[in-house]
């Protein structure tokens, strides 16, 4: 395995944030933080194009925000630090108590989908609603609200960011809990998680 290197800039804090600023970057550091990828790994997952991503892993990788390595003859990224994550799952802490967002539990709430079998025995335990939040948001409330829950809990989730109605899932499950239903109507996608 041979580590890429290129010239680092030097940061500060008000350079690290505005690094931040750009929601293609955020995209791709959250990304990074479940798995090491390819660029052609990231153009599968994220709505960009080549050009953009391949510019702005450059961008992170010449800030020291992100590491490359050789692998086979692939070159794959990875974050530098999970530091970089924390960071950025604590701005998400600080906009949600800024915005009052608050999580509420519900009993005996109730869908009926063509995939689940019973559903009338599925209590949904607590709700989020993250409409209107972008990546990464709700990847990061969905990860961290279902890890509060007991073992067997049900979590509903709902979004209006396309990407998230994809990743969620993805996330949830690479975490080892369950997906129980995903309900899709014009204006949000409802996802049902249960703790395992």
């Amino acid at each position: 395995m041979k580590y890429k290197k290129l010239n680092v800039q030097t940061l500060d804090l008000t350079d690290l944030f505005k690094i931040l600023t750009n929601q293609a970057r955020l995209e791709i550091l959250v990304l990074l933080k479940d798995s090491c990828s390819t660029l052609n790994e990231m153009i599968e997952k994220l709505s960009m194009d080549k050009s953009t991503i391949y510019r702005h892993l450059r961008y992170l990788k010449n800030r020291s925000l992100i590491i490359s390595y050789e692998k086979d003859g692939v070159e794959r990224y990875d974050l530098s630090c999970k530091l970089v994550y924390d960071l950025i799952e604590s701005g998400i802490q600080i906009l949600s108590n800024l915005k009052n967002i608050k999580s509420y539990s519900y009993n005996n709430l109730k869908i009926f989908s063509n995939e689940i079998k019973n559903i009338e025995e599925i209590n949904v335990d607590k709700f989020i609603d993250l409409c209107g939040e972008v990546c990464p948001v709700p990847d990061v409330t969905a990860r961290k609200e279902i890890k509060k829950l007991k073992k067997g809990q049900v979590l509903l989730v709902i979004v209006d960011y396309p990407l998230s109605k994809e990743r969620i899932p993805k996330i949830i499950e690479s975490d080892g809990n369950e997906i129980l239903a995903i309900v899709d109507d014009s204006l949000s996608t409802k996802i049902y998680i249960r703790r395992n």
